[in-house]
């Protein structure tokens, strides 16, 4: 129907420029409550949270042609006394003071999630610039679904809550003044949301109380309900009463569930009825349109026919695509086909990012971390799928129940069919273990590729579907899968080995999608860095050994140490005996009488790596190595081979080019001749020197300090890195200080050790005791104290101790107590 301009003083009426179509003049009509709409009453709610308002009862048998007004063009010409509105005044009109969502919720409460922070400035001009609107103002509703896209979380921005929304706040505004509207317009926007579907549950109610039926009605019914209301509309049936009768039964069946779709009686077709008789009487009698003559008859007819009808939606249904309109005596619950959505997405949000992989690593480190809750615990099935019409975007899920169950599940909601892409055939699932977590590491992966998008068939949010080829996510999945079946989490938290590999996120996903493609577990241990990590360990330590090998003087000794971290090796007697000194104080000892060897016709000095075989663990930014060494002079034959252990940090900050690894300790067992060999080392519970490590951490914890002394090489000391800061050394007496100090602090963790190893050969012994950090019964960090054993007669002593500790984003640690 065309609008028609007042031509009165030859100027249009109507608010909206007269050369554009009527169907754009919506947003010009006052809030829909038409001055002469008859007085209201209550009815039995069939929507439990909300009881329906609809006309009185005289109404429900309205006259096949209702009285009309005289005019095709209505003025509103109630004065309405102007209200003064202010910013705050409306800010706490539409609920937007304390800075959250508010959208209505599931359960009727508003949401409690934050407005977007990044949003505020422009939501608040955004309430400035809407003070002097009404109810009758033409860019009321595009001014409210802005603020809606300002103020509502993801969540709650498209689709139900914002039309809600928007309904709600359109009340809050005053009335207005005079206005001119197209009556048939406004007749038709009453239509809509008297008929408008709230929910997709059963509208049925089921008991005296009014509550409805719990079922779904599934997306099929959803969408015809949407071109039932379209249909009414569209071929004006608001006009005829046999007509609107036969549609509004179709209505209400498509709002009930299967169980419910054939019941013989109907409890909403009467008072929608009567609703729309009593907007009709604001429709003209006069100075209608050509083309709309005639209506009533030709609609008459047309119930009596297979006449076609024609309507256009954004329904599944092509454009213009002609449906046969069954005879309205036939079952109605089957009016409409059966046909599957293959419209493409509606798009809410698109990430930006589609090639920043990396951008991805962040949430999945974060997600690794993250203790396992009980809905992680169960094994489940990983799947995939695609729809028609939506080539390139693909929606990963889990589920504790067969696929097919699933993917018919979503099917039904969403009116979508869909093609399964992942496991194929879908009866061939194998469950994994921890599979919700699976399912969130995937999508974590996935984020730069993640798309909002809004669903016409369940009237939700889908947040789950990615756009990529379908390679790549089963690439992905089969990744996760392979993973998980490692077993990273003991008792509900991360094994602390994989912890100390996600510090270094591009090597972590290198290695576990090298192991996937091979089809292999990914084993993380403390005991086995990959090759990658323990090729630069061995890197640093026989660079140290050939930095000796060439002549002296040693002046970029801090390429493989730090200048401030001892060493300790024990000399024959008449050498000086054991020399316990800082890493510059050494170069410095040994290069001078290199460097008279050198002068009396020494040609060359050789420091080699030698049996036994390095053995090397690593976690974090903290290493250590055990391996055999030995010297020779003029490349005869070795003059001495021992073994030592050096400890090394990872320093921060530096390039990629530059090995980031440095010896922050190193301890020699004593230099045996040639004709000795090495003895084997021992390893496995070594009690004599488990017992001194224990005793160590039990006099920290009962601080007893004068006793930690005695158990200490003389001249010896620690390094202690935190949170990947530069490691520092402290003589034994400092180190009592620091820990006497952090003991005496509000806020200090006790250690947990997990997952001891030791070794032992001859007179050298070593702990490696990964730990976590946990306060308040909660962990907030992890760590691993590298402790090396010297034998002096019959006792044995700490002779060095190296540690380093990291805590928890957001979380602040001292180096405490241990337990």
């Amino acid at each position: 129907m065309s609008p028609k301009n007042n031509e009165k003083d030859g100027k249009p009426t109507s608010l909206d420029d007269p050369t554009r179509p009527a169907r754009s003049d919506l947003k010009s009509v006052p809030y829909l409550s038409p001055p002469s709409s008859p007085s209201k009453t209550k009815e039995v709610a069939g929507d439990e949270a909300q009881p329906v308002e609809v006309f009185s009862s005289h109404l429900l048998s309205p006259p096949s042609t209702p009285p009309r007004q005289s005019s095709i063009l209505t003025i509103h010409e109630k004065k309405v006394e102007e209200v003064k509105i202010d910013a705050p005044k409306l800010r706490t009109l539409l609920g937007l003071t304390d800075r959250k969502c508010g959208a209505p919720g599931r359960k009727g409460y508003p949401c409690g999630q934050w407005s977007p922070v990044a949003k505020r400035p422009a939501a608040a001009s955004q309430l400035e610039s809407m003070i002097t609107l009404t109810q009758s103002s033409v860019d009321l509703e595009a001014q409210l679904e802005k603020l809606v896209s300002l103020v509502h979380c993801k969540f709650h921005d498209v689709g139900l809550p914002k039309k809600n929304r928007i309904e709600a706040w359109t009340k809050e505004f005053p009335i207005g003044a005079t206005s001119v509207t197209d009556p048939t317009i406004l007749l038709e926007e009453q239509i809509k949301q008297l008929l408008a579907l709230k929910s997709t549950q059963c509208l049925r109610v089921v008991d005296d109380q009014g509550s409805r039926c719990k079922e779904n009605i599934g997306g099929l019914r959803v969408n015809h309900c949407a071109l039932t209301i379209e249909e009414i509309l569209t071929s004006k049936a608001y006009l005829n009463d046999s007509h609107l009768e036969g549609l509004l039964e179709v209505l209400e069946r498509s709002m009930y569930c299967s169980q419910h779709t054939k019941e013989t009686s109907l409890q909403k077709m009467a008072s929608w009825k009567s609703g729309i008789a009593g907007y009709l009487v604001n429709l003209p009698t006069h100075g209608e349109p050509e083309e709309n003559k005639g209506v009533s008859e030709d609609l008459n007819a047309h119930d009596q026919s297979e006449k076609s009808s024609t309507y256009a939606t954004d329904s599944p249904v092509s454009e213009n695509q002609s449906l046969p309109i069954f005879n309205f005596d036939q079952d109605l619950s089957a009016y409409w086909p059966a046909i599957h959505n293959t419209s493409p997405f509606e798009i809410v949000e698109r990430n930006g990012r589609l090639t920043d992989s990396r951008s991805s690593y962040p949430l999945i480190e974060r997600l690794i971390n993250k203790s396992l809750v009980t809905p992680d615990l169960c094994h489940g099935y990983i799947y995939m799928y695609e729809v028609e019409g939506n080539p390139g975007f693909v929606k990963i899920g889990y589920t504790t129940r067969p696929v097919e169950d699933r993917l018919e599940k979503w099917k039904f909601d969403c009116n979508r069919a869909p093609k399964a892409l992942y496991p194929i055939p879908p009866s061939t699932a194998k469950a994994v273990p921890h599979a919700r977590r699976v399912e969130a590491l995937c999508h974590a992966e996935l984020d730069h590729r993640r798309i909002r998008i809004y669903c016409h068939g369940c009237l939700k949010q889908h947040l789950e579907w990615f756009e990529v080829s379908s390679t790549e996510a089963i690439g992905i999945i089969q990744k996760w899968s392979n993973w998980m079946i490692t077993e990273p989490y003991k008792m509900g938290s991360i094994k602390m080995e994989v912890t100390a590999r996600t510090e270094r996120m591009d090597d972590f996903m290198d290695e576990i999608s090298a192991a996937s493609s091979r089809g292999l577990k990914v084993k993380m241990s403390l005991s086995t860095p990959s090759r990658a990590d323990k090729s630069l360990l061995l890197s640093i330590v026989t660079g140290f050994h050939e930095y000796f090998s060439s002549p002296p003087p040693f002046i970029e000794g801090s390429n493989f140490t730090l200048p401030d971290a001892l060493s300790i090796v024990p000399h024959p007697s008449n050498l000086g005996g054991l020399k316990i000194e800082t890493f510059a104080d050494m170069y410095k000892r040994v290069g001078e009488p290199l460097a008279k060897q050198y002068e009396v016709g020494t040609k060359s000095f050789r420091h080699q790596l030698a049996e036994p075989e390095a053995e090397v663990w690593m976690f974090g930014n903290i290493a250590a190595v055990l391996v055999g060494w030995s010297a020779s002079i003029d490349d005869r034959e070795n003059f001495v081979h021992t073994l030592h252990l050096c400890t090394l940090h990872r320093l921060q900050g530096q390039d990629s080019t530059t090995n980031p690894w440095r010896i922050s300790g190193l301890i020699d067992m004593q230099h045996l001749p040639p004709e000795v060999s090495i003895p084997d080392i021992e390893t496995g519970p070594l009690e004599e020197i488990v017992g001194l490590f224990e005793t160590l951490l039990a006099r920290i914890r009962t601080q007893d300090w004068e006793a930690i002394s005695p158990m200490l090489l003389p001249g010896a000391g620690a390094t202690i890195s935190k949170d990947a800061q530069s490691p520092t050394t402290f003589m034994w007496p400092e180190w009592i200080t620091k820990l006497q100090a952090e003991a005496e602090s509000d806020f200090s963790p006790e250690k947990m050790i997990r997952n001891l190893e030791t070794r032992r050969c001859m007179d050298l012994a070593l702990i490696w005791a990964p730990f976590s950090l946990r306060l308040d019964g909660r962990q907030r960090g992890w760590g691993v104290i590298v402790v090396s054993f010297r034998q002096e007669g019959e006792q044995w002593l700490i002779s060095g101790l190296q540690e380093s500790s990291w805590r928890f984003r957001g979380v602040t640690l001292l180096h405490g107590s241990s337990s």
